[in-house]
């Protein structure tokens, strides 16, 4: 009875550690997510979807890859990673502003424990 009990609890324990290794180790949380107008040159009024969240990444052996599927901003708001956006890498500190272009992927390695990209999307 004891020996089944500590073979279910290590099965179990096994499951879940091989569900967490294959699941992405980022936490996303939207800040704010609206509609907002831009002018054109014609003056026109030209309605833009705006939404800006915070990702969070914990560190792991290999760069992390976040897809984006809009023009975005992003900056580091703490800890400090490595980015590779078209092969090139880049080491980003808090404070740090980049852009990413639409349908582009970027890697992100975290330096250390852990960081946290905020990131602004606009479309049409």
């Amino acid at each position: 009875m004891k020996k089944d009990c500590v073979l279910v609890l290590l099965v179990f324990v096994l499951l879940v550690r091989s569900s967490l290794a294959q699941s992405d180790h980022f936490s996303t949380h939207v800040l704010f997510s609206g509609k907002i107008a831009a002018n054109n040159p014609k003056r026109m009024a030209h309605p833009l979807q705006m939404t800006i969240r915070r990702l969070g990444l914990d560190a792991q052996a290999e760069a992390q890859n976040i897809p984006f599927k809009a023009f975005s901003v992003v900056t580091v708001y703490s800890g400090r990673v490595e980015s590779t956006i078209d092969g090139v890498k880049t080491i980003r500190s808090p404070g740090d502003y980049w852009t990413v272009k639409a349908g582009a992927a970027m890697k992100a390695r975290v330096l250390g424990e852990s960081a946290v990209l905020e990131i602004l999307n606009v479309t049409h």
